[in-house]
């Protein structure tokens, strides 16, 4: 394959006493990808998940896709609207045929910090802050508003704190 990129990884591991092989490839050729994993029970001889995706990474959008298990597939588009706003989207399918369509919002307010904001078919609304105090600290506020029922509650907030080295 002239002219493209390739990583080609496999790893051994062994829980319970059942050695499994996750092993995944991705092979580039300009601005797209593609790639597949499997993650593989070698005593049972049997294929326990595999993944394959694909992506079109250009400069401010990137679209990309994944089908996993024979089961799912999602597509997702993103977008960097300007400097400071990045737009998205997410649909996907199952193999029982419901689909699911998210979208969501980055603004940042300065160089410090910024604001999401996301909406799914599930009636479901997040929120969040997220501020960075200095270099490898961050901190966030969020909350998920179940729209379908406001009234009677089911929402989440939190707080995290990011440390990074």
């Amino acid at each position: 394959m002239e002219g493209g990129q390739y990583n080609i990884t496999g790893e051994l591991e062994f829980e319970a006493g059942t050695p499994r092989l996750n092993a995944s490839g991705v092979y580039k050729y300009n601005d797209w990808l593609l790639g597949t994993q499997a993650l593989i029970d070698a005593k049972a001889h049997k294929i326990m998940k595999q993944t394959m995706a694909f992506g079109l990474f250009q400069s401010g959008a990137n679209i990309i896709g994944n089908y996993e298990n024979g089961k799912e597939f999602t597509v997702g588009a993103f977008k960097t609207v300007s400097g400071s706003e990045e737009r998205g989207m997410q649909l996907s399918w199952d193999e029982k045929g419901q689909a699911k369509l998210v979208f969501g919002v980055k603004y940042n307010i300065d160089g410090a910090s910024s604001i999401k904001a996301k909406v799914n078919s599930g009636g479901q609304i997040g929120l969040s802050y997220i501020y960075q105090y200095r270099a490898g600290i961050k901190c966030s506020l969020s909350t998920q508003l179940e729209a379908k029922n406001l009234m009677t509650g089911g929402h989440k907030m939190g707080f995290g704190l990011q440390f990074d080295g």
